[in-house]
């Protein structure tokens, strides 16, 4: 009897242990608090080291680090149609845009153009202090390369910027790197893609129909060479599709899944679907970050239910769409432009964008 109640003891102590050592890492994992600050109603709520924050159940910001009752101080701007409110943190950083609301959908300040004089007048010394960047780009130092200016101080640290050429690949960090996969200038390459880390295109050094595809490894530059028994013709397109590359033969509407890790490919049935959320068509997620497309207008969400949607911007006229983690870039007219932390930034510019639409361009974050 007496050994029995010893190995309960001992099972309970071990219980008790291990809720100690474990139970505080859970609730600083994932904690729901709400709070006031200036007849504000604040909730956080912490998921996938990322705080979630919504004041006043329809304003919604994230912060993509962990924090515990992080706002300090919110400021109310507004007019007839907008009311838009500004966040300081208790680290002594503030918010570095105005989230403003309009029936039901979130604005960011900076990049909605808000037509509003009483608005923008009662902005103008968060905008004049620099703590709202309306707009960035530094136009005056750049680098030329053939066809192309290269805006180097508007690329960030992070990331290398890729832009094709006609003969292969521009890759410009600290300096402007060639990467030559063609013989001869190529200036129609319809067939080619970019996906997180890797770029791949059709040989072009062949004429007619292609049999292998050159591989660009993003993080090394190297070029590698995938070789198949099909021979494609250059009718063709390429696509994603979950984080599949495929191609597809107008010519002779076959579709092709490429496997680039064994460097192989073979045919399939798959066709490009779009998934939609309620309207609205998702175009990428990230995380628990939503991209969606409705009505030419670009709009995000962290939350697939669409709860606090935020509208970005019009994609009227923008093509070549990229979104990344940290940054939505597009080209428009003759220039490249990036949006990356709540400012703008132009990365290139030429004419070539206006009239050659197969150039293309890729941020790999490092």
């Amino acid at each position: 009897m007496k050994r029995r109640l010893k190995k309960k003891n001992i099972f309970i102590l071990i219980t008790i242990v291990l809720l100690f050592i474990f139970l505080p890492k859970k609730i600083n994992k994932i904690h729901n608090i709400n709070y006031v600050i200036n007849g504000f109603n604040v909730s956080e709520n912490i998921k996938d080291n990322k705080t979630y924050i919504v004041v006043n159940d329809k304003y919604y910001y994230l912060l993509n680090e962990k924090h515990k009752k992080i706002v300090r101080n919110i400021e109310l701007y507004s007019d007839e149609e907008y009311s838009c409110i500004y966040l300081t943190f208790n680290n002594d950083t503030n918010s570095n845009d105005l989230i403003c609301e309009k029936d039901g959908i979130n604005y960011l300040y900076s990049t909605s153009a808000i037509n509003s004089e009483t608005l923008n007048n009662n902005c103008n010394e968060l905008v004049n202090n620099n703590k709202i960047k309306l707009l960035y780009n530094d136009k005056t130092t750049y680098e030329k390369k053939d066809l192309f200016k290269i805006y180097t101080n508007n690329i960030q640290k992070d990331y290398i910027f890729y832009l094709t050429s006609y003969k292969g690949l521009y890759a410009i960090d600290k300096s402007i790197e060639e990467i030559n996969l063609f013989d001869l200038d190529v200036y129609e390459q319809d067939v080619k893609i970019f996906t997180k880390d890797k770029y791949i295109i059709a040989n072009y050094n062949q004429k007619y129909e292609f049999n292998s595809l050159y591989v660009v490894d993003l993080k090394t530059k190297k070029i590698s060479t995938i070789k198949f028994k099909y021979n494609i013709s250059f009718n063709s397109n390429m696509f994603l599709y979950e984080n599949n590359v495929y191609i597809k033969d107008l010519e002779n509407d076959k579709t092709y899944i490429v496997d680039i890790n064994n460097k192989t490919l073979k045919l399939t049935n798959i066709s490009n679907n779009y998934q939609y959320i309620k309207e609205y068509k998702l175009l990428k997620q990230i995380d628990n970050t939503y991209y969606l497309e409705k009505d030419s207008k670009l709009y995000k969400s962290n939350y697939n239910s669409l709860d606090g949607i935020t509208y970005l911007f019009d994609l009227n006229d923008k093509n070549n769409l990229q979104i990344g983690s940290s940054y939505i870039c597009w080209i428009l007219d003759t220039d490249i432009t990036c949006y990356y932390k709540n400012s703008y930034q132009l990365l290139a510019s030429s004419d070539e964008f206006k009239f050659n639409k197969t150039i293309n361009y890729h941020i790999y974050e490092k």
